[in-house]
């Protein structure tokens, strides 16, 4: 069952016109999906943004210079410090993301804690791509 806010969100989009993709149950990829986000993220964890950037899907690469990428990373990382923990807070699966990409995805939200900051909420979301393997499709965001 989706989250009070989600049904919020959505209810409201309706109202303008915008519809939130609907979200089904597949722990199968939910659990893939997981893993793969736990493997592209470790890079950022350790400081190779471009690497992360080199592994995520087209649409992140078409969506952001890998220079531009590396120093917004960075600068947005720099104050941090390391990862202390990170737990999963959500993941849900939807069959596609309306004018972002038009395959499987998982969107995943983490409760993250740095040296620096405790309570951070990281946000990913990851799609299938063709060969079967999950990668990142809209970048790496926290608050």
């Amino acid at each position: 069952m989706p989250s009070f806010a989600y049904q919020l969100l959505d209810r409201t989009g309706r109202l303008f016109g915008y519809d939130l993709p609907e979200l089904e149950d597949s722990p199968e990829a939910e659990q893939t999906a997981l893993s793969a986000a736990r493997q592209w993220v470790s890079p950022i964890d350790g400081g190779a943004y471009g690497e992360a950037w080199t592994q995520a899907a087209p649409p992140l690469q078409e969506a952001i210079p890998k220079a531009e990428w590396v120093t917004k990373i960075r600068e947005a990382r720099a104050s941090l410090g390391p990862v202390q923990s990170r737990d999963v807070a959500r993941a849900n699966y939807v069959s596609s993301l309306p004018g972002v990409v038009e395959r499987e995805c998982v969107i995943l939200q983490f409760d993250t804690r740095f040296e620096n900051r405790a309570g951070a909420t990281e946000k990913m979301t990851l799609a299938k791509t063709e060969d079967g393997t999950w990668h990142s499709v809209d970048g790496y965001h926290f608050k």
